[in-house]
């Protein structure tokens, strides 16, 4: 039986947050990857963690990009260094945006049938790519998957496979957290023990948005407490393009900014950029 081995994605630059998102303040101490590396270790019989070059404020052992060749290819080019560097093992993988995700989660993708397994997104339905089980046997297939179109897009990858799909049966262990706006959200969520009340909203999309989503208007309910947790909510469920960085958010007819708390029945606008003065 090859070996489990744990990889931690600590991420690139960390533009959106501003800082790097592996060192952000964990709700249950530490750093979010002394929480997800403690998560791994229970499962796991090495825990690695993958950097684009050597940090010296990480402890574990590293696998770098820098020292695999496999720089510039964003979270598929961690996970290639990674088989690279011990091509036989199973590798259980937890991304730096996912601060919700305990051992107890990650332990449903383990001894289930298929060459990758993977959490569907509950929102919608599309399987995490950072939060999963890869087996050696689907990774011996990535360098050519990498090379033929230089294709980085890890949920393809996924799909080019025997994939197995499972729901989570914690609904918020899939939340990212991107930008400062998600993490203050996830940390409200985490304050209030994920028990929010319901609430129901009205959303109008302009232009893009509008576009992409295919119509205009929509009521929908929400247990999210800030206006970023709805956003990443209608960005997953009606395949919303745009980043949260390009949208303006607005409430009852005012621009607002991401912190603002919800309320029943506010009329939430979400905006792209326009061209003009």
């Amino acid at each position: 039986m090859p070996p489990l081995y744990g990889l931690y994605l600590a991420g690139g630059q960390s533009s959106r947050m501003g800082s790097p998102k592996w060192a952000l303040i964990h709700t249950e101490g530490g750093r979010f990857l002394d929480h997800a590396t403690a998560q791994l270790e229970e499962l796991c019989e090495q825990v690695f963690v993958s950097t684009a070059s050597q940090l010296s404020d990480i402890s574990y052992e590293q696998i770098c990009d820098d020292n695999s060749g496999t720089s510039d290819l964003g979270p598929l080019g961690g996970l290639l260094a990674a088989h690279l560097t011990h091509p036989e093992a199973d590798w259980l993988v937890l991304a730096c945006d996912l601060p919700a995700m305990h051992a107890s989660d990650l332990k449903q993708l383990l001894n289930q049938e298929g060459e990758i397994v993977a959490f569907a997104n509950p929102i919608d339905g599309v399987p995490e790519a950072t939060a999963t089980f890869y087996r050696a046997s689907a990774l011996k297939k990535l360098r050519a998957h990498l090379t033929e179109g230089n294709n980085r897009c890890m949920r393809s990858f996924l799909e080019s496979h025997h994939l197995t799909t499972l729901d989570c049966s914690n609904y918020y262990a899939l939340q990212n957290v991107n930008y400062p706006a998600d993490y203050d959200e996830w940390q409200q969520r985490v304050a209030k023990n994920y028990n929010t009340p319901e609430l129901s909203v009205s959303i109008e999309y302009y232009a893009k948005l509008k576009q992409d989503a295919g119509f205009e208007k929509s009521t929908m309910t929400t247990r999210s407490i800030t206006i970023a947790g709805l956003w990443e909510e209608c960005r997953f469920k009606h395949g919303l393009s745009l980043k949260l960085a390009s949208v303006k958010p607005a409430v009852n007819n005012a621009f607002v900014n991401w912190d603002y708390k919800l309320q029943s029945n506010d009329l939430v606008a979400f905006m792209p950029p326009f061209a003009g003065g």
